[in-house]
C-alpha cells in the first residue's frame, strides 16, 4: 500500500467488516429460500425484510469503518508523541553534555546531573509505553482492513487537531435522516401490514437475536411514530 490514508483504511475495514457480511448472508440465504413463494404477500414481506437487512449490513460497515479510522488516526497521534519524546530526549542529552564539558573545564555545575539521567529514564519510560500502544493498533488495524502495511513507506495523513462546537440537535437530525439501521426500522414499519407481520416477527426474531441491535425504545419511538 503506497497511500494509506483515512479513506484507504475505513473502505477497507468496511468491507473486511465480519457482522455486515453475516447480515448480507443472511440476506441472500432468506432471498433464496422464499423466492418460489406463490403468495404475492409473503413475497413483498420478504423483499421488504430484504430491504432491511440490506441497509442494516451497510450500518455496520460504517461501523467497522469507524473502528478503523479512530485506530489511524490515535495511531497517528501516538507516533506524534514519540517523535517529541524523542526530541526531548535529545534535548535532554545535549543540555547533559554541556554540563559535564562544563566540570571537565574546572567550572561549578548549576544543576545536579543526576537529573538528566532521571530524566532520560522517564522518556524512555514513556516511549516504551507509547510504542506498545502504536504497535497494539497498528496490529488492530491491519486486522480491521485485512492489509499488511509497510508504515516506513506508504503515504499518510498528517494529522491535525482543532476544536469545533457542535450543534447536537443538527447531527441528532441527520441521524434520523441517514443512519442505515435507523431507515431500515423505518423502512420495515412502512411495510407492516396483516400479511406480513407474522413474518416480520418470525424473520426478526431469528436475525434482532444475532447481529441486529435494536435502537433505543425512545429512539425507536421517536423515528416510528
Amino acid at each position: 500500500v503506497r497511500v494509506w490514508d483515512g479513506r484507504s483504511v475505513g473502505c477497507a475495514a468496511a468491507r473486511n467488516w465480519q457482522p455486515a457480511a453475516a447480515i448480507e448472508l443472511r440476506r441472500k440465504t432468506l432471498t433464496r429460500l422464499y423466492c418460489q413463494q406463490d403468495d404475492a404477500c409473503v413475497r413483498a414481506g420478504v423483499a421488504a425484510f430484504s430491504t432491511f437487512l440490506s441497509l442494516q449490513a451497510e450500518r455496520q460497515c460504517d461501523l467497522g469503518a469507524a473502528q478503523a479510522l479512530q485506530a489511524y488516526y490515535g495511531r497517528l497521534a501516538i507516533v506524534e508523541q514519540l517523535q517529541v519524546l524523542q526530541q526531548a530526549s535529545s534535548l535532554n542529552d545535549s543540555q547533559a553534555e554541556k554540563q559535564q564539558l562544563l566540570q571537565l573545564q574546572g567550572l561549578a555545575a548549576q544543576i545536579d546531573l543526576s537529573q538528566f539521567e532521571r530524566q532520560k529514564l522517564e522518556l524512555l519510560d514513556q516511549s516504551l509505553q507509547l510504542s506498545m500502544q502504536e504497535r497494539q493498533l497498528r496490529n488492530l488495524l491491519n486486522e480491521l482492513t485485512n492489509t499488511a502495511v509497510d508504515y516506513a513507506t506508504a503515504s499518510q495523513e498528517q494529522l491535525e487537531i482543532f476544536t469545533v462546537n457542535l450543534d447536537e440537535q443538527r447531527l441528532i437530525d441527520f441521524a434520523f435522516r441517514h443512519r442505515e439501521d435507523l431507515l431500515a426500522w423505518q423502512h420495515l414499519s412502512h411495510n407492516v401490514s396483516d400479511a406480513s407481520a407474522p413474518l416480520f416477527a418470525k424473520l426478526l426474531g431469528a436475525n434482532v437475536a444475532g447481529a441486529i441491535p435494536l435502537p433505543s425504545t425512545v429512539g425507536l419511538k421517536a423515528l416510528l411514530c
